[in-house]
Parts: structure tokens; C-alpha cells; sequence
């Protein structure tokens, strides 16, 4: 059983023309159109590389985003002022401005935005990264962050149902011997950061409800994810995505965290 990778953000939105709209804004293009009875519609959004954004409506209309665990996606861009400004000129807001940081031993520059739908968006700037000069401002998705009550309980489950790695751990700024967190590696380029929350909640109030991960074997999956403690929720079903057949199921990680699993059939 392989992982395959980061497939797609399910976005939360209590009006999605407005917030494809915003993505596209944001150099994003229209991938797939969703369609189903009463006037349901929804969309995927392709901001980059491995990076799409599916906008749909919430299940339930007062919790927009509707399970905990999810805080923020990252995106990997260029320039970090100039994603800021494109962020702002499609109608979100910035909540902190672009400054020097670290990602575990390497600089960045980042900063923290939301969009429309009150979903936070950090912004990294790779300090050590050659790029071309026609380079697009936003590259693809550098991580996606869980809140997690137990960073150590989380970071052993990704390790034990997606052969996960941790490949930068995060220190406490106030005691730089002691681990806070892990950037944990589930595939080439697919990356989760573990925190604890800023505050005492989950990621409850993120409009990010699910991810989903791609696998080559999702019953082999589904049972790796139940013997490290998941849930499944529903699945393995057949399904499509545009005119692509695939298999898919639900699972549920230890901080409610949805997880969607892709197979390509």
C-alpha cells in the first residue's frame, strides 16, 4: 500500500461562487463543477500543483467547517508581500504581516491571512529556494496544520497509518530544548504540521473541514488507519471526480480530524 499524496482541501463555504471567485483571484483555475439535486453546486479549484481547493457548501449551515483538527493550509509562494496584496485585493484580510521566521533549520518569510469564509492561510516564502524570474507568486501547498490536544498521541498516529516521518520538529520559543510539535511527512512533499492549539479549542471554528489523501489501496488504508486508532466513517464507495472513476472513504483521526482516501480506478 502506497500514499500517494495530498489530493485535495475541502473548503467549507457559506457561498461558493463568491469564494471560487476569491481562489481564481488568487491565479486559481476551475478544475470541476459539482452538481447535485436542489441546486447543490461546488468546486474544485486548482491554485497550483498538488494544491486544488474543493468548495462546497457546509452539511450543516451553522458550522462552517463542522469538525475539529483542521487549523490552516500553508501555501509556498514566491514572494510573500505580493501574495498578501493578492489575498487582500480579492477581499480577505491579513492577520500577521510578512516577517523573518524559521521552518524547523531553514528562513522563511511568512505570514497569516484569511479568505473569505474566515479560513486561515499562511503564507511561506522559502528564503533558499531558486526560482525562476517568471516564477507564479503561489507554488503549491507547503503544509496543512492540525490542532492536536496531544501532539505526541497525533504525531504517532500519522507515523503508524500513513508510514509517516517527522522531518523538523518545533521548538518552544520560550525553551528552545523542548519539542512543542512535528512536521510530519505522509509522502514526497505532503506535509502535516502538529501543534497544540493557540487557544483552547481545536480547529472547530476553521472553515477547513476535510482533507483528502490519495493511496493506490484504500481498503489496505482504511485498515491501516483502524489498527492505529482511526475511525472509518463510511467508505470505501464508488464515486467520481469530473470524469475521473475513484474509490473513496471517510476516516477519522484522534483530534476528530477528517480525513478523506482517494483511490484513481
Amino acid at each position: 500500500m502506497k500514499i500517494v499524496g495530498f489530493n485535495h482541501f475541502q473548503l467549507d463555504s457559506l457561498d461558493v461562487e463568491k469564494t471560487r471567485v476569491f481562489y481564481e483571484s488568487l491565479g486559481g483555475k476551475l478544475a470541476q463543477t459539482m452538481e447535485r439535486a436542489d441546486g447543490w453546486r461546488g468546486y474544485h479549484v486548482r491554485l497550483a500543483e498538488a494544491t486544488t481547493i474543493e468548495i462546497q457548501p457546509p452539511r450543516f449551515a451553522e458550522l462552517c467547517g463542522g469538525s475539529d483538527g483542521w487549523d490552516h493550509m500553508a501555501l509556498r509562494v514566491s514572494d510573500c508581500e505580493a501574495a498578501c496584496e493578492l489575498i487582500v485585493k480579492a477581499g480577505g484580510t491579513i492577520e500577521k504581516k510578512p516577517s523573518q521566521n524559521q521552518m524547523g533549520d531553514r528562513p522563511i518569510i511568512n505570514a497569516v491571512t484569511f479568505g473569505l469564509d474566515g479560513e486561515k492561510i499562511e503564507l511561506v516564502q522559502e528564503l533558499d529556494q531558486e526560482l525562476p524570474a517568471d516564477a507564479p507568486v503561489i507554488l503549491g501547498v507547503s503544509h496543512m496544520q492540525l490542532n492536536s490536544l496531544d501532539v505526541n498521541r497525533s504525531r504517532a498516529f500519522y507515523e503508524a497509518a500513513f508510514d509517516g516521518k517527522v522531518v523538523a520538529s518545533i521548538m518552544e520559543k520560550d525553551d528552545p530544548a523542548k519539542e512543542k510539535g512535528y512536521m510530519v511527512e505522509i509522502a514526497p512533499g505532503s506535509i502535516l504540521e502538529i501543534q497544540p492549539p493557540r487557544f483552547p479549542l481545536t480547529g472547530k471554528n476553521s472553515a477547513w473541514n476535510t482533507i483528502a489523501i490519495e493511496t493506490d489501496d484504500i481498503d489496505a488504508a482504511c485498515e491501516k488507519i483502524v489498527a492505529a486508532g482511526g475511525i472509518r466513517e463510511v467508505g470505501p464507495m464508488k464515486g467520481s471526480m469530473g470524469t475521473v472513476n475513484i474509490l473513496n472513504a471517510v476516516v477519522i483521526g484522534p483530534d476528530q480530524e477528517h480525513v478523506e482516501l482517494i483511490q484513481i480506478i
